[in-house]
């Protein structure tokens, strides 16, 4: 489930709101793997990850993130400064490259989470993702 938020809060208080925000309902939406998942690989690729604060999830997360029932949920919001000149509202100059990179986590999920490996994982515990 992927969103985009406003790059500051309605807070003077709230600190600087990171590229990208994985939420996983503190949790409770998926096992441990998918957001380390992606928050691995969104960080080597030099974003800067934050973890359900300010966004743990929504509905999307809540009412289909079972993981006992092998269904697993995240999700991510990306920081509209990273990919536009909000005031504008225009794309701006980064806009093609975190295209394509918010599509990476997907991809890579997709080919690891159907793997032996992941159900080994997913059911014993987290271990850190390697290709």
């Amino acid at each position: 489930d992927c969103h985009s938020m406003p790059s500051v809060g309605v807070s003077r208080d709230e600190p600087r709101r990171p590229d990208i925000v994985i939420g996983d309902r503190y949790g409770t939406s998926c096992a441990p793997l998918l957001p380390d998942l992606v928050e691995e690989i969104m960080g080597s690729l030099g974003y800067s990850i934050g973890r359900n604060k300010p966004y743990a999830g929504g509905f999307i997360t809540e009412h289909y993130g079972n993981p006992a029932s092998g269904l697993h949920t995240v999700q991510i919001e990306l920081n509209r400064a990273v990919y536009m000149d909000e005031r504008r509202r225009e794309r701006g100059p980064r806009f093609a490259q975190v295209a394509a990179s918010i599509r990476m986590p997907s991809g890579v999920a997709c080919t690891s989470l159907n793997s032996p490996m992941w159900r080994w994982k997913a059911t014993f515990g987290s271990l850190s993702w390697k290709s």
